[in-house]
């Protein structure tokens, strides 16, 4: 762990942005499930990118890049949502 300063932060945007897509696949009718695997799938990222951003320094400059969460996640996630 290098610095704390961005970890909060961090997961909540990637958090709200979990939140907003189910909402959205909500709106547009989409069948529950699927709107609770979005969120699922959402949270993941949000930890990731948290768990992510302590390993850098600073704060914006911590924050790490969707592609770079997606390939991470892509690494650690199985199709079933557990940590492999």
């Amino acid at each position: 762990m290098v610095d704390t300063t961005a970890a909060g932060d961090t997961f909540t945007g990637y958090a709200v942005r979990a939140l907003t897509l189910a909402w959205n696949a909500e709106e547009k009718g989409e069948d529950p499930a699927r709107c609770r695997a979005i969120l699922e799938d959402g949270i993941k990222y949000a930890v990731t990118a948290a768990a992510l951003s302590v390993t850098r320094a600073g704060a914006a400059e911590s924050i790490p890049h969707f592609e770079v969460v997606d390939a991470v996640v892509a690494d650690l996630w199985d199709t079933e949502g557990n940590l492999r």
